[in-house]
């Protein structure tokens, strides 16, 4: 055992204490960011199956593309990216062309897969919607274009 003599063990409480305090405050400033994804009012809600109903429950999108992505139509919908928020990118939400969810990614910058890479970034820069466009085309795609 290491002897140590009073007056090294009364510096070492001081800096013991210090640290500990400063590790709490750095921690309790972190944690928050943590969890800004699972909490982020861009987040999907469960029930939000339909771009009908993303259109009613949340945000208002930036941008709305109709694209072809692997033989299919998808409906890529860019978010806008939460105040404070530190992704790199904005969320984006894909549905089908018949306004079925498929996917989100909440920062597609730094945390989407290979399929919404490929439909975010698609060379066929598709056709340029408001929301209220894309659900009604959606629907008519859904009602077998009647």
């Amino acid at each position: 055992m290491i002897a140590v003599d009073e007056r090294t063990k009364s510096q070492l409480v001081p800096a013991t204490i210090g640290f500990a305090l400063l590790a709490g405050l750095v921690a309790s400033v972190l944690a928050p960011f943590a969890f800004w994804g699972y909490y982020s009012p861009s987040r999907l809600p469960d029930d939000v199956r339909t771009m009908a109903v993303f259109e009613k429950r949340m945000p208002a999108p930036e941008m709305v593309w109709l694209r072809i992505v692997e033989g299919r139509e998808v409906f890529v919908v860019q978010g806008r990216k939460d105040a404070g928020s530190l992704n790199f990118g904005p969320p984006v939400y894909f549905f089908d062309g018949g306004g079925q969810f498929i996917s989100w990614s909440h920062d597609i910058g730094d945390d989407a897969s290979e399929f919404e890479l490929h439909a975010y970034h698609s060379s066929d820069l598709g056709k340029e919607l408001t929301i209220s466009e894309a659900v009604e085309v959606a629907a008519k795609a859904s009602d077998g274009g009647r």
